[in-house]
C-alpha cells in the first residue's frame, strides 16, 4: 500500500499545495499500521517523522496523563518534534487499528528548502503560525515593532547647534545631514529643537533675517522619552503632541531622533497623528464626539493597509487615550482645581494597548490621601471627583467607548485614595477572593493616563514589592487561568455554543484571547514584571525562565492571529450595522482560517496544561 496522492490533496493545508508538490509529498512517505493500544511514540521521546492518519484514531496525552486531544482521520501530529528536533512533547497512542502516512522529516526538510508551503506545512506550531500571519497581511513590511525600545528604533543621528548658532546654520547642518530636526543644547543639556517647519513658519514666513540666533525661533522644552521605553510609547507621544521627530534621551544625553516615518509607515497611520492631535485640542464634548465618530472607518483603513494587529490596537488605544485625557482637562476646567493631587488609570485592554472598537472602558481613580479627621476635606474631594468621574464616562460614552462590566472610576470602589490601594493590594496578594478575581484581574493591568504619575508609581512600587514574597494571588490567578479551555474538541472540531439567533459560534476572546492575556499575566507578575502588555509580559517571564523560549513565541504568535481575526470579523459585523460581538461562525470563514484558528487554540491549551502543572509544582510562587 503506498500513500495516496489523492487524499494528501484532500487534507489542509496540502489542498493548497501545485499537483506536483503533493506527488513529491506522497513519494517520500510511507504506509504504516499500528493496532489498538499500541504505543506511536512516547512523551520525551526522539522522532523523526511527521505522522497523517489514514484510517483509525490516534489519541495525544501530555506527560502527566492529561489528554490533549483525539485525532482523526486527515489530521497531522509529531510535526514539532521531528522538523525542529525536540523531545515529543506528548504520548502518541492509537485508539483503534489504525493507518498512519509518516513522512522523514529529514526528506520535507530537503522539499521545503525549494517550497515554502512544504516548509509552512509540516513545520510546528509557531511556525505554522507565523506563516498564517504572512498570509493573511498580519506581517507586513509596513508593520513596526511597537514593542521594541526606542533605543533600537532610532534612524537618525543627532545634529546638534549651540543656542547662540545663526538659523542658517542650523539650516546648514541639517542639511548636511539629510535631517529635518536639530537639537539646540549647551553644556550637554537640551534646551530646545529647530525643525524644517519651524524655519518655515518662524523665519522665513515671517521675513526674520538668517542670521537671527536659533534659540529665538526654536521649540524649547521639546518632549522626549527614554531610550528603554517602548516604540509604542513613542507613538502615544506623537500622537498626542501632534509631532512628527521625538528625541530619544538615556542619561538625560540625547542619543538619536524617532520619526513618525519609522512608526507610521501608511498613510492611514499618519492620519492617525492629526487625528489624536485634534482630539487633544477640542473645546467640547460635541467636538470630541464628532471627531471620535471617525474612529470606525480609519480602524477599516488600518486593517486595510494590512498592519499588524496589535499596531492596529496601539493606534486606536493612543486616540482613546488622547480623547480621555482631553476629558479630563475639560472637567478640570468646568470643576475648577482639583482639591487634592489624582491620577486617572487606564484599566485593562486600554492598559495593555489593546483597545478596539467593541472593547468598552475600564478606569480607577487613586487619589492622594487626606486627613482621616477633616471631614470637610473628605466631602470635598468626594464632590469633586465622582463628578469628575462622571463627565469622564460618560463623555467616553458618548464618544462611542460605551460602558462595560468591570471597574469603573465612576464607581466608590475604584476611586480611592491611595491608602486604601495599597490595603486593597495587600489583600489581594495575600488572601485573593476568588469571586472578585475577575475584577482583580483587569485591576493588574493598568497604566498612568492623567493626572500625578508619582502616586501611580507608588502603586507599582507596591506591586513590585510584594511580587517578591510567596502569596496567594498568583496561584490564584494560574487556577483561573485554566478555568476556561479552547473551543476545541478531543478530535480537534470546534466546540460551538448557540448564539441569540439560533447559530452554532465561537467566542474567540473567551476561548482564546482572554486565556492568552491571563497567562501572559500570571507569568508576568510571578517573573516580578508589572508591564501591561502581553508581549513583553511573555518575554519577562521567558528571561526569569519560567516560560520556554518556544512556549513564549508560540503564545505571542497565537495572540497575534486571534487579534487579526476578531479585528476583522468586528470591523465586518460593523460593517453590516450589526453589533459588535466577539461570536464567530466557523462554517463562515475560509478553510485556511479554521485550521490556523485550531493550531492557536492548540496553543492555548498546551500553554494552559504548562501553567497547571507550573502551579502545582510551585514554580509560580
Amino acid at each position: 500500500m503506498s500513500v495516496s496522492q489523492d487524499f494528501l490533496a484532500q487534507c489542509p493545508p496540502l489542498d493548497r499545495m501545485p499537483p506536483e508538490v503533493s506527488a513529491a509529498i506522497a513519494a517520500a512517505g510511507e504506509v504504516r499500521r499500528v493496532r489498538r493500544g499500541e504505543e506511536i511514540f512516547a512523551a520525551g521521546a526522539r522522532n523523526t517523522d511527521v505522522h497523517l492518519v489514514r484510517h483509525g484514531a490516534v489519541e495525544l496525552r501530555e506527560s502527566d496523563g492529561a489528554l490533549r486531544s483525539r485525532l482523526g482521520e486527515g489530521e497531522f501530529f509529531g510535526r514539532r518534534s521531528a522538523t525542529a528536533h525536540e523531545p515529543t512533547a506528548y504520548r502518541a497512542t492509537a485508539l483503534e487499528d489504525t493507518v498512519l502516512y509518516r513522512f522523514p522529516a529529514a526528506i520535507l526538510a530537503q522539499l521545503a528548502a525549494d517550497v515554502p508551503e512544504v516548509r509552512a506545512a509540516f513545520a510546528g506550531s509557531a511556525q505554522r503560525l507565523e506563516h498564517a500571519m504572512t498570509r493573511t497581511g498580519v506581517v507586513d513590511a509596513v508593520g513596526v515593532p511597537t514593542a521594541a525600545r526606542t533605543r533600537d528604533l532610532v534612524t537618525r543621528a543627532v545634529v546638534h547647534v549651540e543656542p547662540g548658532a545663526t538659523v542658517r546654520e542650523a539650516a546648514t547642518a541639517m542639511n548636511a545631514h539629510d535631517t529635518s530636526l536639530a537639537c539646540v543644547s549647551a553644556g550637554g543639556e537640551l534646551l530646545g529643537v529647530v525643525t524644517d517647519h519651524d524655519l518655515r513658519t518662524r523665519v522665513v514666513a515671517a521675513g526674520r533675517d538668517l542670521r537671527t540666533p536659533v534659540s529665538q525661533v526654536m521649540t524649547p522644552q521639546p518632549c522626549t522619552i527614554a531610550a528603554d521605553r517602548s516604540g509604542y510609547e513613542a507613538m502615544v507621544v506623537m500622537l498626542e503632541n501632534d509631532i512628527r521627530h521625538l528625541p530619544v534621551t538615556d542619561g538625560g544625553r540625547v542619543i538619536g531622533i524617532v520619526s513618525a516615518a519609522d512608526l507610521f509607515r501608511d498613510h492611514h497611520s499618519m492620519a492617525a497623528i492629526s487625528l489624536a492631535g485634534r482630539v487633544a485640542q477640542a473645546e467640547s464634548i460635541i467636538e470630541l464626539s464628532t471627531m471620535m465618530s471617525g474612529l470606525p472607518e480609519l480602524q477599516g483603513a488600518l486593517l486595510g493597509a494590512e498592519l499588524p494587529p496589535l499596531q492596529v490596537t496601539h493606534v486606536l488605544t493612543s486616540i482613546v487615550d488622547a480623547c480621555t485625557r482631553r476629558l479630563l482637562a475639560l472637567a478640570e476646567r468646568r470643576l475648577g482645581t482639583p482639591p487634592c493631587g489624582y491620577v486617572w488609570l487606564a484599566v485593562g485592554a486600554q492598559a495593555r494597548g489593546e483597545w478596539s472598537l467593541g472593547s468598552g472602558q475600564a478606569s480607577a481613580l487613586v487619589l492622594e490621601d487626606l486627613d482621616p479627621g477633616d471631614e470637610f476635606a473628605l466631602a470635598d474631594a468626594e464632590q469633586y471627583f465622582s463628578e469628575l468621574a462622571r463627565r469622564v464616562t460618560s463623555g467616553l460614552e458618548v464618544c462611542g467607548v460605551e460602558q462595560r462590566e468591570g471597574p469603573l472610576a465612576v464607581n466608590p470602589r475604584w476611586r480611592q485614595p491611595i491608602g486604601p490601594w495599597r490595603e486593597y493590594l495587600q489583600r489581594w496578594i495575600e488572601e485573593a477572593d476568588r469571586e472578585e478575581l475577575r475584577e482583580v484581574s483587569a485591576l493588574l493591568d493598568l497604566r498612568a493616563l492623567h493626572g500625578d504619575e508619582d502616586l501611580a508609581e507608588e502603586l507599582l512600587a507596591q506591586l513590585r514589592s510584594r511580587l517578591r514574597r510567596p502569596g496567594t494571588l498568583v496561584r490564584a490567578l494560574a487556577a483561573n487561568a485554566v478555568q476556561v479551555a479552547p473551543p476545541l474538541g478531543f478530535f480537534r472540531t470546534f466546540v460551538l455554543s448557540r448564539d441569540g439567533e439560533g447559530q452554532k459560534v465561537l467566542d474567540i476572546a473567551r476561548g482564546g484571547i482572554d486565556p492568552v492575556v491571563d497567562i501572559a499575566r500570571v507569568y508576568g507578575l510571578a517573573a516580578g514584571s508589572i508591564d501591561p502588555a502581553s508581549p513583553r509580559r511573555l518575554e519577562a517571564a521567558q528571561r526569569a525562565g519560567l516560560l520556554p523560549p518556544a512556549t513564549a513565541r508560540d503564545l505571542d504568535n497565537a495572540l497575534t492571529l486571534l487579534c487579526e481575526i476578531r479585528l476583522r470579523h468586528r470591523q465586518a459585523r460593523r460593517e453590516r450595522g450589526l453589533i459588535l460581538t466577539d461570536e464567530l461562525t466557523p462554517e463562515a470563514m475560509t478553510a485556511f482560517d479554521r485550521g490556523h484558528l485550531k493550531e492557536a487554540f492548540a496553543v492555548v491549551r498546551s500553554a494552559q496544561t504548562q501553567m497547571r502543572q507550573a502551579a502545582e509544582s510551585g514554580v509560580l510562587g
